[in-house]
């Protein structure tokens, strides 16, 4: 019988002395709000801002239920009693025990090492908690500052791709990757 934890098994919640990766919550929709609805934090993601309080209202529920039904895990990063950064895990395939990932951090927490410890933190869950062997990232050529939070982390680049992205168009992609034989996590 195999006894290993599926990524849908229960929500998971990471602590350590300055960050948490929980569960997003009503209470910190203001928060929320400051990422969601400026356009700089989508300027190398596909645009999934709003500029409506109901639509990032509705969108909290959302997280959840995604959850729920098996499609996607999304994390608050939580600092200093602030929620500043949104962790998405989607596309995971159960056979191959891959995931890919993506993650956007309000611009005044750019810079100071909070991305990379809090995908420090979930590719440490991915691996070791919940045994996914791949994890992949896809990042715009021209985003540097994300592509070295993915190779702080280990990533490797493994190719490129063009992919149409809501609110981008056609873009060009570079894929990293991450192991589980390869990981330091």
């Amino acid at each position: 019988m195999n006894n290993k934890s599926s990524l849908f098994d229960n929500f998971p919640s990471i602590q350590t002395s300055f960050l948490q990766l929980r569960a997003i919550q009503d209470s910190d929709f203001e928060d929320l709000w400051e990422i969601y609805s400026n356009p700089l934090h989508f300027q190398f993601t596909p645009n999934t801002s709003t500029q409506n309080k109901d639509t990032l209202r509705k969108r909290i529920d959302h997280f959840q239920r995604d959850f729920i039904k098996k499609r996607r895990l999304f994390l608050g990063v939580v600092y200093q009693e602030k929620l500043i950064s949104v962790l998405e895990v989607f596309d995971y395939k159960k056979r191959s025990d891959s995931v890919t990932i993506g993650y956007r951090t309000n611009h005044d927490y750019w810079n100071q090492g909070l991305t990379s410890q809090a995908l420090y933190l979930l590719c440490h869950f991915l691996v070791g908690e919940r045994h996914i062997e791949t994890i992949k990232a896809f990042v715009m050529p021209e985003n540097k500052a994300s592509q070295r939070v993915l190779i702080k982390n280990g990533f490797q680049q493994v190719g490129e791709s063009r992919e149409n992205w809501k609110g981008q168009g056609e873009v060009n992609l570079l894929i990293f990757q991450l192991s589980r034989n390869s990981s330091r996590h």
